[in-house]
């Protein structure tokens, strides 16, 4: 299959606050998936893994700035062509939000891959660093949403905000007990269930607005935990399905007439 002519990139990376993830689309579906945890060897070790791939087009959403032009110049010293995706400066969704220049590329980019897969209003909860849960209506327009800590930040906050709250690991692979027996136990019991409860209440006011039966898609680091909570839907790659349609909708403004 020719690649370039499926789709306007080849590779779609994802600069978050805690984890660079990229992927390598083959025209159908992802061949490769790499994640890196955010520090001084995230690029480094990108770099090296990418060198397995033939170089092409590259498209790049990132909520840290000071990395996007580390980033591209790597590539582009890699034989790369990359481009970074801006909002609202490239209309990827349309929206009614009072701030879109604050609005963070991964939530638009979850919003646009959500909207391509369900065609109709939906919510779109991704668990990362911060949760957000984000409203689509029928026409696809993005309405807006709320955020709020993840666990780790939510967990990270405690113990670095108090004098003896201490350091607590996240895991999430199972909801704890939400009577905890002990400070650990107590701070992971407040985490889980006072996000878990935070969620189903925001998407239960989506669903007043939206419609009842309103679809939730669920992606993020913690996204599969979220979305049994939910009884929803878990896409594993919906951040970076987005910046991959994002580059097909605007190929020619990101890499000109030859593309």
């Amino acid at each position: 299959m020719n690649v370039e002519a499926a789709s306007a990139a080849s590779l779609c990376i994802s600069i978050g606050n805690t984890t660079l993830k990229a992927g390598v689309w083959d025209g159908d579906t992802w061949k490769a998936v790499r994640a890196e945890p955010i520090g001084p060897l995230a690029i480094p070790a990108l770099g090296v893994w990418l060198n397995g791939f033939a170089r092409g087009r590259a498209i790049v959403g990132s909520v840290v700035p000071e990395l996007t032009p580390v980033l591209l110049a790597q590539l582009g010293e890699s034989g790369w062509t990359g481009r970074a995706l801006r909002f609202p400066e490239l209309p990827i969704v349309p929206h009614r939000l009072a701030t879109p220049q604050t609005t963070g590329i991964d939530r638009v980019c979850a919003v646009r891959a959500a909207w391509a897969q369900v065609g109709g209003a939906c919510i779109v909860v991704d668990g990362g660093t911060a949760v957000t849960v984000n409203w689509v209506d029928s026409s696809g327009t993005f309405l807006g949403g709320a955020i709020i800590p993840g666990l780790r930040l939510w967990l990270e906050s405690l113990h670095t905000g108090t004098a003896q709250l201490p350091a607590c690991p996240c895991v999430t692979d199972s909801m704890p007990d939400a009577c905890g027996d002990g400070t650990a136990n107590a701070l992971k019991a407040g985490a889980f269930h006072g996000i878990a409860g935070a969620v189903e209440r925001l998407v239960r006011e989506a669903r007043r607005l939206l419609g009842a039966t309103t679809p939730v898609l669920v992606t993020g680091g913690s996204g599969a935990w979220l979305a049994g909570v939910l009884d929803a839907a878990y896409h594993e790659h919906l951040v970076l399905d987005g910046i991959r349609l994002a580059g097909d909708d605007f190929r020619l403004v990101l890499f000109g007439r030859d593309s």
